[in-house]
């Protein structure tokens, strides 16, 4: 059965939903949703995230390196994509592929 989004914590590991096709544009990502015809737009800081997501880093590690790159407090790193990976978890956008 496939985890609740409250339930991703930072020892979850994401990877991109299957359906889902995803293309750079002049201000972040697009996305589709192909079985439902859903399109999300992802700024910067959403598509470095998207970018990490492989189903094989944590949402620890994701963070570890946007901390790294963005140069944030990790407290607040560690808020905030949880945040946007629950969204895009109830989106269907990523799938938990903890084993």
């Amino acid at each position: 059965p496939m985890p609740k989004a409250s339930e991703i914590t930072l020892a979850t590991t994401l990877g991109k939903a299957e359906q889902v096709l995803s293309s750079s544009v002049d201000d972040g990502l697009l996305l589709m949703d192909m079985d439902t015809g859903d399109y999300h737009h992802f700024d910067d800081i959403a598509s470095s995230i998207w970018s990490r997501i492989d189903g094989e880093k944590s949402v620890g590690d994701v963070c570890l390196e946007l901390q790294d790159e963005f140069q944030v407090d990790p407290a607040q790193c560690e808020e905030d994509t949880l945040e946007f990976l629950r969204q895009a978890h109830r989106a269907n956008l990523v799938a938990d592929q903890s084993a």
